[in-house]
């Protein structure tokens, strides 16, 4: 019965001609990466390259949109990309050298758009700016990469002390990000710091937090300096 229904199906050589039908274009074009986390001194400028290809087959008129507009200058913002052609976008971070000391995070949107239709992808970048002098080094490790709305977010920190001061009462402050630039959680306790330290933090995560990428955040602000620690999840 199966070799008698495919019998059945395969379409029969009557009925005069025919033929494959046209393959309809695609709109397609992949970015080089897709996630940048970038940490730098207050005092200095880092520039990187994004490649994008236009892997499709129709012309594209390129967008680029950067909420980060403050610590970030992209060029160019708009462009055309012909079919298989491909171009490489400059991304300098903290331009004029003079960032004020903190943590940035946004999704830089990315439009291909045709006559007929768009495609739309996004960038994720962290970006942390240290003053020129800090007190402290401080790491973060995430126990893993995704969690479930009403979790517990659990992360390993460490802190160094540079001052050679012991022992040292520390302000050590967390937050998450959304990919908005959105602070949607924030505490700070004070941790008495001999030379080295290294403690759990879990941070509860509510039950209505919606899927995306997040930043959790760790900032040592100490007089005028301020070390910091990111990690996307």
């Amino acid at each position: 019965p199966v070799a008698e229904e495919a019998a059945a199906a395969a379409p029969s050589g009557e009925g005069g001609g025919g033929g494959a039908a046209p393959t309809a274009k695609k709109v397609s074009f992949q970015l080089s990466e897709e996630i940048l986390k970038i940490a730098l001194k207050q005092n200095q400028r880092l520039e990187k390259k994004l490649k994008i290809t236009n892997d499709g087959d129709k012309s594209l008129a390129m967008s680029i949109t950067n909420p980060l507009s403050k610590i970030l200058t992209i060029y160019p913002l708009t462009f055309t990309l012909a079919s298989r052609e491909e171009k490489d976008i400059i991304l300098t971070f903290n331009h004029e050298m003079d960032a004020l000391p903190n943590v940035y995070f946004g999704q830089i949107e990315i439009t291909g758009t045709t006559e007929e239709e768009y495609l739309k992808k996004s960038l994720t970048a962290a970006i942390e700016i240290e003053s020129v002098e800090v007190a402290f080094d401080v790491s973060l490790d995430l126990a893993k990469k995704e969690f479930l709305p009403g979790e517990e977010l659990k992360a390993t920190i460490t802190l160094f002390n540079l001052k050679e001061i012991y022992p040292l009462d520390v302000t050590v402050v967390y937050m998450i990000l959304n990919s908005d630039n959105e602070r949607i959680y924030e505490s700070e306790e004070t941790i008495t710091l001999q030379e080295r330290v290294s403690f759990s933090k879990a941070i509860p995560l509510a039950e209505t937090r919606p899927d995306g990428q997040y930043l959790l955040v760790v900032k040592v602000p100490y007089g005028e300096t301020l070390a910091t620690a990111s990690e996307i999840f």
